[in-house]
């Protein structure tokens, strides 16, 4: 994959059939995605279980990739390729590794969905700034709280958007509201989880 392609063009590339760009996924994501389950995930996997969670990740890749829609080009692209890993590194966990304590950065009685959704809203709220001034395990800990409060609406639509993976439309269609609708419901739902954490003392955000 050469700068001008992206992950993005291969993806819709390996989907219309081309066997070429099937070989050329692999060297493509394999070394980010799992710098990205180290840096999740630290010392619950070791390098082998690692290496193997990547390999069922790029397969997984493969085999629905029929699935991607890349609504937002290459940025699209490594969030599904993200997500994919995430899912499978929770599986790994589940059928596997079930007597190391996960999430490392919850407080082990979590559940991994509302995690998963906590860690892609931090992903829209310059976490990374965050994270170099306070322990992530707190702003973990307080979005939980803030997600848990959210009416059943807002937490099924975060879960259908963060989880499930999908779009506007899909989601309006399923609980009878326009694409507008959720657009804005998704917007005042950040914009609520922004302004608890700044109340509770991340003013960084």
């Amino acid at each position: 994959m050469n700068n001008k392609t992206g992950l993005h063009n291969l993806i819709l590339s390996i989907g219309r059939g081309n066997r070429r760009d099937r070989d050329e996924l692999d060297p493509a994501v394999r070394s980010k995605l799992t710098e990205y389950l180290a840096g999740q995930f630290g010392s619950s996997f070791s390098r082998e279980d690692i290496e193997e969670i990547v390999s069922q990740s790029i397969l997984n890749m493969l085999i629905h990739v029929g699935e991607y829609r890349g609504e937002y080009g290459e940025k699209s692209a490594w969030g599904w390729a993200y997500q994919i890993a995430w899912n499978q590194a929770l599986k790994w966990h589940k059928t596997i590794k079930d007597e190391v304590p996960f999430p490392q950065d919850g407080d082990g009685s979590s559940d991994p969905q509302e995690y998963q959704i906590c860690r892609i809203i931090l992903s829209g709220l310059n976490a990374k700034t965050v994270e170099e001034q306070v322990d992530e395990r707190l702003l973990i800990e307080k979005l939980m709280k803030i997600v848990e409060n959210l009416d059943p609406r807002e937490k099924e639509i975060l879960y259908l958007y963060y989880v499930q993976g999908w779009n506007y439309r899909r989601i309006a269609a399923s609980i009878g509201v326009t694409p507008p609708r959720i657009t804005q419901i998704v917007k005042n739902i950040l914009q609520k989880c922004h302004g608890q954490l700044v109340l509770a003392g991340f003013e960084s955000l």
